[in-house]
């Protein structure tokens, strides 16, 4: 009994967050203009520098996004490893196939890119 009732109230905190930012939308959007006039853009320029150093892995993600924002990849609702509902996150095993992927929730991506880092530092030991 207790269960539904935090879901309901988590419910109407959402609905009420909402309906807020709706009836409030240009408060909101100046507040953020004048606080990116004050502090600057520090994600851009992390984002940019992670272009630098990895550019074949944000061009793959770039044109997935674009890909499935045109309809051309439709995200699953479940994850195709676990079959868990939720938010999905395409995972690639090779970046230069960037519509190449595998659609999984977030425990599943965390396994798969650490079974990936560990065979790449695994082929790594044998050439170097």
């Amino acid at each position: 009994m207790a269960g539904s009732n935090v879901e309901q109230s988590e419910y109407n905190n959402t609905e009420y967050q909402r309906a807020y930012r709706h009836e409030n939308s240009d408060k909101i959007n100046e507040y953020r203009r004048k606080w990116l006039a004050e502090k600057g853009y520090p994600y851009r320029e992390s984002g940019k520098e992670y272009e630098r150093l990895h550019p074949t892995k944000a061009k793959a993600r770039i044109i997935l996004h674009n890909a499935v924002k045109e309809g051309i990849i439709k995200k699953p609702e479940n994850c195709e490893e676990c079959g868990k509902e939720g938010e999905v996150i395409g995972f690639r095993y090779d970046d230069n196939e960037p519509l190449d992927v595998l659609w999984v929730c977030r425990r599943c991506f965390y396994y798969k890119n650490k079974a990936k880092q560990e065979e790449v530092n695994e082929q790594r030991r044998y050439v170097g």
